[in-house]
């Protein structure tokens, strides 16, 4: 009797971890994270030829490790590559048709996604020096106040942040990355977003001059091929509700010394109007937000193509 109900026991348990690694994986979409690959020169970008479901949200990656369809269908289409961090990817929380580069990219025009979770200017200067600009003749760098500060590390990667390789199971996945946000007292440790980049840290000089040579840099190589560069600069809830970090100022102040136009996020009626309801936290877009970029973006493409003075 007793062997009898111990292999109920075990029956319902084990069926009871495939029911919730059935539910975990095909419903939440656990178990199948959007993977990053290391690079020597680009420090990391997400891994190419992704196609996934998080949370009921796709995660479309391309072959050269874009939020964006493979370079082969985009045929003779304009491009517009749009670089940045986070923010420009969306993350497992926003669907790839909700990205402000796919709201705008359409039959006349790709808008393509090229970023990564904490990204700056040299992570996505080593991009371009390794895949070119595509054909594009224009370029859009969404920039926020705190990515002056962001500067490659090559240390090895938070497997909780930008995994480099599936788990076994989608259980495990929930249980040691998710479970933490929700129970910290589980581990001191709770997974920061891929964009909790350095914010509020008084700039020394040197990493002032660091971030004047990187800007330079992508400008010139951008120049270089042909193209021209808009910058959007984003600012998070807490810039919008006191005010911006003094690096704000400093990438105004950038920008205008290299004559790229500048698209300030935090000045416009909509984006103060909308406040709270464009953000998913202190800094990354919701689905709102994602569309006030997308205006933001199409004001870039018009103030290029046109190649007024602003």
């Amino acid at each position: 009797m007793k062997n009898k109900n111990f292999l109920v026991l075990l029956l319902l348990i084990v069926g009871g971890v495939i029911a919730v690694e059935t539910f975990s994986r095909f419903y939440l979409g656990l178990g199948t994270p959007p993977l990053y690959v290391t690079d020597p020169k680009i420090e990391y970008q997400m891994a190419p030829n992704q196609d996934v479901n998080r949370f009921g949200n796709r995660q479309l990656i391309n072959e050269l490790g874009m939020r964006s369809a493979p370079v082969a269908s985009w045929g003779a289409r304009k491009r517009v590559l749009v670089l940045g961090d986070s923010v420009v990817n969306g993350g497992n929380l926003t669907d790839h048709k909700d990205l402000a580069t796919s709201l705008l990219t359409s039959d006349q025009v790709v808008f393509a996604n090229i970023s990564a979770g904490s990204w700056g200017p040299e992570n996505q200067l080593a991009w371009i020096e390794k895949y070119g600009l595509l054909g594009a003749k224009e370029v859009i760098l969404v920039i926020s106040s705190h990515d002056l500060a962001d500067f490659p590390s090559f240390d090895p990667l938070d497997p909780n942040t930008h995994p480099i390789k599936a788990p076994l199971l989608a259980i495990q996945e929930g249980v040691m990355r998710y479970l933490p946000r929700y129970l910290p007292s589980l581990d001191n440790k709770v997974e920061q977003s891929p964009a909790s980049e350095v914010q509020n840290i008084a700039l020394e000089p040197e990493q002032i001059e660091r971030a004047l040579k990187d800007l330079k840099s992508l400008t010139s190589a951008i120049r270089a091929s042909g193209a021209e560069l808009c910058a959007v600069q984003h600012l998070t809830q807490s810039e919008i509700a006191g005010q911006p970090e003094p690096s704000h100022e400093l990438l105004l102040g950038i920008f205008n010394e290299l004559n790229v136009p500048v698209y300030d996020l935090g000045n416009t009626q909509a984006w103060r109007a909308g406040g709270s309801a464009l953000y998913r936290d202190d800094i990354h877009l919701g689905d709102l937000g994602q569309i006030q970029l997308s205006r933001a973006l199409k004001w870039c493409d018009q103030a290029l193509s046109s190649n007024v003075e602003l």
